[in-house]
């Protein structure tokens, strides 16, 4: 499968552990360094290559973070 399609599935789980953790107690200004290190644990998993795998992770952690602060921008109206 091509690490593109791969990496919307990560994007995905990243935002779904994010969420997790953030019910279990982890605070607020935790969770964008979260969403990096579990972004460049997948892109590892994606890529084997040190230096792609490391753009890769940052692109998905970032891209979870964002996703996720779009959508409840959009939803809370602020």
């Amino acid at each position: 499968m091509e690490p593109e399609i791969q990496g919307i599935g990560i994007i995905s789980l990243i935002m779904g552990l994010t969420e997790l953790a953030k019910q279990m107690g982890v605070p607020n200004r935790f969770l964008p360094v979260l969403n990096l290190v579990l972004g460049l644990i997948g892109g590892f998993i994606i890529q084997r290559e040190t230096i792609p795998a490391i753009i890769m992770g940052l692109m998905m952690g970032t891209s979870a973070a964002g996703i996720y602060r779009s959508a409840k921008v959009t939803m809370m109206g602020r």
